[in-house]
């Protein structure tokens, strides 16, 4: 019975922590805090290899298929943010070039 009650509060912790770690992977993806993302994206890794060679870790399929899919979103969110920053760099050189090519041309010389 022991074993039971230990292999339940493992399956809940173990849980528990996977969507801690989602959680904030999410809130760094939110706040562009590209460190913390790496950081718990890492220790979400850890954690699922850690979990996979626990023998009840095979009777969480839900939980697992949750995480993948969680992960999955969190993933597109990070292509997302990314292609929203391209974006603004290239507007940013854009506007760039122009502003140099407004003062040589108000400088009076050729572009």
């Amino acid at each position: 019975m022991n074993l039971v009650l230990l292999m339940e509060h493992s399956q809940k912790y173990a849980a528990q922590k996977m969507e801690q770690l989602l959680s904030t992977m999410e809130d760094a993806i939110h706040e562009s805090n590209w460190y913390q993302v790496k950081a718990a994206d890492k220790q979400l890794l850890a954690l699922y290899t850690q979990l996979q060679s626990m023998p009840w870790f095979s009777s969480m399929k839900t939980e697992q298929d949750n995480l993948k899919a969680r992960y999955a979103d969190l993933i597109e969110l990070v292509s997302q943010k990314q292609a929203a920053i391209k974006v603004q760099m290239q507007r940013h050189q854009e506007d760039k070039e122009g502003l140099l090519a407004y003062e040589k041309v108000q400088q009076g010389l050729s572009l």
